[in-house]
């Protein structure tokens, strides 16, 4: 079957009986009830019908010589364009079982022979009028979920602007920061795609996760802006004092962002961003800081970030003797698996760290 085009103005009976008199007497009254009446004697023509203009309505005998009624209501039941078109079957069968039967295919209606004119066009008029409703509410509805999307990607959008926003002012305060957000942007979406494809990791990471993650990941370090810019650039070993000041940047230095984040805890984007910039430098074996989480407590786009971003500060040689290589700076990241990371997510880091940047 084609796809049918759309509705006519005038709201159309469709008539499928292979008896001609019937046809004529059911015309009758379905142009009485102030409806257009289309009238065919088989399936085959109902199905050509059906292409050409959607009707609202359908009566449908019974017992038709191609294929039985019962068996065509099924067929246009299963389909998304005509599932919803009601059908009124019309026989002169009236047990209780042929009306179950017909029912059970998806009927709306049983209209027995010889016809009633009264009861025919009552019944006609009855469930047009259902239908325009159904019609008319699905519309709304329709038009809701249309004015819903608009409203959630204008915020998302402005969700977006205020993270590049907070990303700019960061690369702007700390030069050298842009390259390296961006590659950590890039690789962290990299390895999230490949995590979606793992048992372990599909029922947590989506594709909104991903999409999410490539930008939240740029404000992970938006904490430092709170830290003296001598500590931040110092590329020796930090005195401990120098160290409880450089922790501040994943709990006290968040405030502002965090007071967000709650304002905004439907919101993924600003949640994210939350989790990984005050979680980024927790440790799998509870090592790290600001609470000291180990495992699967450290929130998964956390631990997913601070593979990424140490891979990236290996190559850099930041606060290190020395710059690693690439496959340095892999096999460290594998040997620290179990430790500073989730072993299940290197192993996966591992595996596709060719394709990363």
């Amino acid at each position: 079957m084609k796809e049918m085009t759309p509705l006519n103005q005038e709201a159309n009976v469709l008539i499928v009986d292979d008896v001609s008199s019937n046809l004529v007497l059911l015309s009758e009254m379905v142009e009485q009830a102030g409806y257009v009446a289309r009238p065919v004697i088989s399936v085959k023509q109902a199905i050509k019908a059906i292409e050409v203009c959607a009707p609202q309505l359908i009566l449908l005998d019974v017992s038709m010589p191609d294929i039985s009624g019962v068996e065509f209501c099924r067929m246009l039941k299963k389909r998304w364009d005509t599932k919803n078109i009601p059908i009124i079957f019309i026989s002169a069968l009236d047990s209780t079982m042929d009306k179950m039967k017909g029912f059970e295919a998806g009927a709306v209606d049983y209209i027995s022979k010889p016809f009633e004119f009264e009861e025919v066009t009552m019944r006609i008029s009855t469930h047009m009028r259902l239908c325009m409703l159904q019609r008319e509410l699905q519309s709304q509805n329709d038009r809701l979920q249309r004015l819903l999307k608009q409203q959630m990607d204008s915020l998302t959008k402005n969700q977006n602007a205020l993270l590049l926003l907070l990303t700019e002012i960061l690369c702007m305060h700390f030069s050298g920061f842009r390259e390296r957000i961006k590659k950590v942007s890039t690789n962290a979406k990299i390895l999230a795609l490949s995590l979606q494809f793992s048992n372990d990791f599909r029922d947590c990471i989506d594709n909104d996760f991903v999409q999410c993650i490539e930008l939240t990941s740029m404000v992970q370090d938006i904490g430092l802006l709170g830290v003296p810019d001598e500590i931040v650039y110092k590329q020796e070993k930090l005195t401990r004092e120098e160290e409880k000041i450089f922790q501040l940047h994943t709990s006290t230095n968040l405030a502002g962002i965090e007071e967000l984040s709650k304002k905004k805890k439907n919101d993924k984007y600003m949640r994210m961003a939350m989790e990984i910039a005050k979680y980024h430098h927790e440790e799998y074996d509870g090592s790290g800081y600001p609470e000291g989480l180990q495992g699967e407590e450290i929130p998964v786009a956390a631990r997913l970030v601070a593979i990424v971003d140490r891979f990236e500060k290996l190559q850099q040689g930041y606060r290190q003797e020395k710059k690693y290589t690439r496959e340095e700076s892999i096999e460290q990241i594998k040997a620290l698996g179990g430790t500073k990371f989730d072993p299940k997510m290197v192993a996966v880091f591992v595996k596709i760290s060719n394709q990363l940047k």
